[in-house]
């Protein structure tokens, strides 16, 4: 069997940035079926897959772009559907978007999944990434993660008491308290921080002590072949036919 390969988060960031970039260029289908033959490959490698919740959660806005953008372009040609009129340039546009966000998402999900905050930021140092940003990025992750942890204790709170969504005047009272404990808790965790961080005579910048991470060249160049190679299958293809 095969043996699973662990990468840094130098290597993930790098990859990720490689195919963000790529992608904002290339509006090729082809080139993307490629990218997702290689991310069924990166799925294997490091036997994680990615949480489909949080994948469907973020395409809706795209969803909600592919049914109404068409609806409303006047590049033709036209498909009539019941007398209606779709933008067959724009549809197959949305649809590109779609296909570019959902494999975006995908390996970041993959990639950084309760990745250890610290890695990540040391990362972006070491990277350049000004300090300013470098410090909301970290502020914003742990507020987050505390964020995720009282969600998840609310559902379970909830699934305890037996609680079942039906549609009545006491499941919406519920919800509403709920949502209004949400809130509170995360108003009282956001001013704590904010006091703490006084505290610590914060000014704009993080002090991590950070440990080296190997770049695992091995997968980048890998990666990068692919790239290269579905960059020209992709070129020859689009001539020859």
């Amino acid at each position: 069997m095969e043996k699973e390969i662990s990468l840094s988060t130098k290597t993930k960031f790098l990859v990720f940035l490689s195919f963000s970039i790529i992608l904002s260029f290339i509006n090729n289908i082809f080139f993307i079926f490629l990218l997702y033959i290689y991310l069924i490959y990166v799925f294997i490698k490091l036997r994680k897959f990615p949480n489909i919740k949080i994948i469907l959660f973020g395409d809706i806005f795209i969803l909600f772009m592919i049914i109404f953008m068409p609806l409303f372009s006047n590049k033709k040609p036209f498909l009539n559907i019941l007398d209606i009129k779709i933008s067959i340039p724009t549809l197959k546009y949305s649809f590109l978007i779609f296909l570019k966000v959902t494999f975006l998402l995908s390996l970041l999900n993959v990639f950084f999944n309760r990745e250890n905050i610290k890695n990540f930021i040391c990362t972006l140092r070491d990277f350049f990434i000004p300090k300013e940003i470098v410090g909301v990025i970290f502020l914003s992750l742990r507020y987050l993660d505390e964020f995720y942890i009282l969600l998840k204790n609310l559902e379970t709170s909830a699934y305890l008491r037996g609680f079942k969504f039906k549609t009545s005047l006491r499941t919406y009272k519920i919800i509403s308290y709920f949502i209004y404990t949400l809130i509170k808790n995360i108003y009282e965790k956001s001013k704590n921080i904010t006091t703490s961080m006084r505290l610590r005579c914060y000014k704009g910048e993080i002090y991590i002590i950070c440990e080296r991470e190997k770049i695992n060249v091995k997968f980048l160049f890998f990666t990068f072949t692919y790239l290269l190679l579905s960059f020209f299958l992709t070129y020859f293809i689009s001539n020859k036919f």
